[in-house]
């Protein structure tokens, strides 16, 4: 089946000047001339497709035994708890944007938050609910009286069609107080400015934002 593509404007400045950085697996990563965020252009059409797949979180093109890793995701987990606990004024509820297989939401809730999750895959969506309630469904469509202390992106906004939609909804769900965390990668980071093309986080069909720290706070500020 031949995959459909769409070209796109920056999601922070809309129509402006993209410069072509470089191309990988045959797709264009170009940046914004303005607010400095990379992205795929043109890109893959409905990309949320592909988390669809069961076997997404044991596929090697993406992950490779999510399941098996687990105990070095959850170390790295708590070490960005540890943090967003130092800035959370309480710890109510939280909602992990890209649950998964709920290993972050199983660390949140033994630092004293009430988890939540996202997740777009049915398998992990129906795994993660063991920790607490699941949406499946994309972010856009979540509807809840809930509100929340924190809400995470780990590695997941730049799965996003639109981040910046994604930062909107997120701050529509807090309660007073709270905060939105964010981890993406970051293409002025000396590793991703050597590597370029080799690129570990360089994902075309799944990563179709690469970010800097003006780009995130622009997009911080338009999400308010």
């Amino acid at each position: 089946m031949a995959i459909e593509i769409e070209s796109i404007h920056c999601p922070v400045c809309g129509p402006s000047e993209q410069i072509h950085l470089f191309q990988k697996d045959g797709w264009n990563i170009v940046r914004c001339s303005f607010c400095s965020l990379a992205m795929v252009n043109p890109r893959r059409k409905n990309s949320a497709d592909i988390y669809a797949s069961e076997d997404y979180f044991n596929d090697e093109r993406y992950y490779y035994d999510y399941a098996g890793n687990k105990a070095a995701y959850q170390k790295g987990f708590r070490s960005k708890l540890r943090l967003i606990s130092r800035h959370c004024s309480k710890k109510g509820k939280l909602l992990d944007v890209g649950a998964a297989y709920g290993f972050f939401m199983e660390e949140a809730a033994r630092f004293g938050f009430e988890p939540y999750g996202v997740e777009l895959s049915r398998t992990a969506a129906d795994r993660a609910s063991r920790y607490g309630h699941v949406f499946h469904k994309p972010l856009a469509e979540v509807r809840t009286d809930a509100r929340f202390s924190a809400v995470t992106f780990i590695d997941s906004l730049e799965h996003f069609e639109d981040p910046l939609q994604g930062l909107t909804q997120a701050r529509a769900f807090l309660e007073d107080q709270g905060i939105v965390a964010v981890m993406v990668p970051n293409i002025d980071s000396l590793f991703a400015r050597i590597t370029r093309t080799k690129w570990h986080l360089l994902l075309p069909e799944e990563h179709l934002f690469y970010f800097t720290p003006k780009s995130m706070r622009l997009m911080f500020e338009k999400a308010g």
